[in-house]
Order: C-alpha cells, then structure tokens, then sequence
C-alpha cells in the first residue's frame, strides 16, 4: 500500500509488485493497483490533498495566463456549468497541460484534454522549442496499436488507393530488415532516424481516408497514424520554470531533458521529477513575490476576459484545424524536400490556421497559434534543439 494514496498493489515479481505488459513494449513497464474501481481513486487522492489546503476546481476550461509587468499574478478560464469567464489570482502558477495530440482528429490523448497548451503559451508570450515535435503511434481505426516493423515485414505488401500493389521489401530496400529491427525497440515515430523511411513508407501508401491498407498471409490490415504524445512546449529550466518568471511547466506542455526525441519512460522524468521541483521553486515564489492589489487584479482580469467571446461556429473551425492536422502529421518536422505537392498543401494549410489566430472566438484562436506552432514554421520547419 503507498501510504499517501492507500493504492493497493498486487504483490510479486519486481520490488514486491506484480508487473504486467502493454501491448507497445517489449519488456515489462506497468505494475497493476487491485482497487482501482468507481471513483474510489481520485476520491481518495482528493480527501489526501484536502488535508494540506488543497482546493479543487473542477469544471474550469484554462483560456488564459494573467500577467502585469512580466509578473504572473494568475490565470482565467471558463466555468462549464455557467458559461462565465473565472479567475484565480496566484504568485505562482504551475501548467500540466498536456500535449498537443488531441489538436489531430486522429490521436490516443486523454478526452479532457483539448490540445491547446501551446497556444495559451504561445498567447502569454512564454518561449517554446520543438513545438512540431510529436510522437506518433500507428494503430487500427478503433486506436489499437500497430508496429510497422511488423506492417512491413518480408512477404506484406501495400495496397495502393489505385488498386496497384508493392512488396514492402521493394518499398524499403534490402535494409528493410535491419530497419525493422531498430523499430522493434523503439515504436512511435523517430525524426532525422534512418527508421522514419518506415513512416514514410506507410505515408504514401495512405488511402484518401488517410489510412494504408497492407496485405498479409492473415489477411488485409487497415493502419493509420495517431498522434500520441508532444515532445516540445514551453522552455524550461532546472526547476520547470518558464521565460515568464512564477509560470512553471512540467510535462508534455514542456520541453525537457530529452530533446526533439524522446525515448519510452522519459515522460517519468518530465512529470515526476520535474513536478516535484516545480512545486518547490513555486512555493519559493510565492512567498517573494509581491501580490497585485485587489484593485489592480480587477481590472487586468476585465481587459483580459473582455470580449473572449464563444461562438456557435467554433466547433466547426476546430474540426478543420483537427482534419488538417490529421492530413500533414508527421510532415511538419520531417524533410519534405522535393515533394512539391505535400510542400504546397501544408503551405496552404498554415495559411488557414494563421487566419483563425485572429478570431474573436477564443477556443478557436488558442487552438489555431497551437496548430500553427506544431505545424513548424513557414520558413522550411524548424531544427530539433537539446534542452
């Protein structure tokens, strides 16, 4: 039992704990909780929490940071229930937003989360690097998951929109063994990697509904790309702090120690041992800082939520973004060098987006500077950086 949460985990194998397999890795990496059922566990946590002051918002949508001066003084969003705009004043503000996956119509995100973490720190001026940088896993049409080492395995072919067919081993070449191997080990995207040829493979081979039909020994298996997980975000230091002095990112909404790519279980690091020194230089913060007046804090607040807006074609803009994002993924941070037509239609794309950055609506403007910064810049995409 961890004393914190009182989780209750099976005993066995590794450290006492029973460990069991996802389907993605090759070796063990999950350990199992027995009592995990209804609502028992985030109740549980909260009545923990609730014992150090810790107050719950729940229902909030984040639209924005509040700052003065270079100064955080706290954040505002949306109450769901009510449809107003909320505020809360704080010396320190900590972001666990999440990735930008959920900005693809395609994606393996969490339903909660709308993809639009850089946007609101794109809008608060904050700095950020390796913003087109996103995991990608491929996978069946109901999201389960497909390695291509295995879509392209010897003897498979692809299934071209046009009805002609090609061995997987004419596509890849006499390296495609040795690329398959390397894909084993390692299965979401991996850019500026000889493996990538695989993505790419899969890519052109894609159908109008952006899914690749490979034929195997068992029969024809429908693939097709889903965003999983944002390897870039807000710029960083030891302590998850952000070029906004009192604003902390931590993450998936952060870059990190592992640069453009980011190897399975690094995330541990960005959540777990950034968190927690996140948590510490914040508390630090807040004690240093001078607080706004209440005067001050209520007016900033009114110029910034004036007119945020919420229009009834909001959805329909989004669900664009989302199917474009879906249509050029991959692409943004890969070479597109010589491909006329890709390189044209993600050009025409970044066009629309960067016209949404202006909308009055505010969903629909934070999910577009989103979209256009994991789309990479207009000047050719960015180059990947080592935080």
């Amino acid at each position: 039992t961890w004393p914190l949460s009182g989780y209750l985990f099976k005993q066995g194998c590794l450290s006492g704990l029973i460990c069991e397999q996802i389907s993605f890795y090759i070796t063990v990496r999950i350990t199992v909780i027995n009592n995990l059922t209804g609502g028992w566990p985030i109740n549980q946590y909260i009545n923990k929490t609730n014992e150090y002051g810790v107050i719950f918002l729940t229902g909030t949508d984040l639209l924005g940071i509040l700052s003065q001066d270079g100064t955080i003084c706290g954040a505002w969003g949306v109450d769901t229930h009510t449809g107003r705009p909320t505020a809360i004043r704080a010396r320190a503000v900590i972001l666990a937003l999440g990735g930008p996956a959920p900005l693809f119509a395609r994606h393996q995100a969490g339903r909660a989360n709308p993809g639009t973490s850089l946007g609101i720190l794109a809008d608060a001026g904050v700095a950020t690097a390796n913003e087109p940088y996103l995991q990608f896993m491929w996978g069946r049409p109901d999201r389960s998951f497909l390695n291509p080492a295995d879509l392209l395995a010897p003897g498979n072919s692809l299934r071209f929109a046009d009805g002609l067919r090609r061995d997987a081993m004419d596509a890849a070449g006499s390296d495609l063994a040795a690329l398959c191997a390397l894909r084993r080990t390692h299965c979401p995207t991996f850019y500026h990697r000889d493996q990538a040829v695989l993505d790419r493979i899969l890519l052109d081979a894609a159908h109008g509904d952006g899914f690749a039909r490979v034929e195997t020994p068992d029969g024809v298996i429908t693939a097709g790309l889903f965003a999983h997980a944002g390897n870039g975000g807000a710029v960083v230091d030891e302590h998850g702090e952000t070029s906004l002095p009192g604003l902390f990112a931590l993450g998936e909404c952060a870059t990190g120690m592992h640069g453009a790519n980011r190897m399975g279980g690094a995330m541990v690091l960005a959540t777990q041992v950034f968190g927690r020194r996140a948590g510490i230089r914040a508390v630090e913060r807040a004690k240093t800082s001078a607080p706004v007046t209440d005067q001050q804090f209520m007016r900033l607040v009114e110029e910034t939520t004036n007119g945020w807006d919420h229009s009834p074609d909001a959805a329909q803009a989004i669900q664009t973004i989302r199917v474009g994002m879906t249509r050029h993924a991959c692409f943004a941070a890969g070479s597109l060098t010589g491909d006329t037509q890709r390189v044209t239609g993600l050009e025409e794309f970044r066009s629309h987006i960067r016209g949404l950055t202006t909308s009055a609506d505010r969903r629909t403007r934070l999910t577009a500077l989103a979209a256009l910064l994991a789309s990479g810049s207009p000047s050719g995409g960015p180059q990947p950086t080592a935080e």
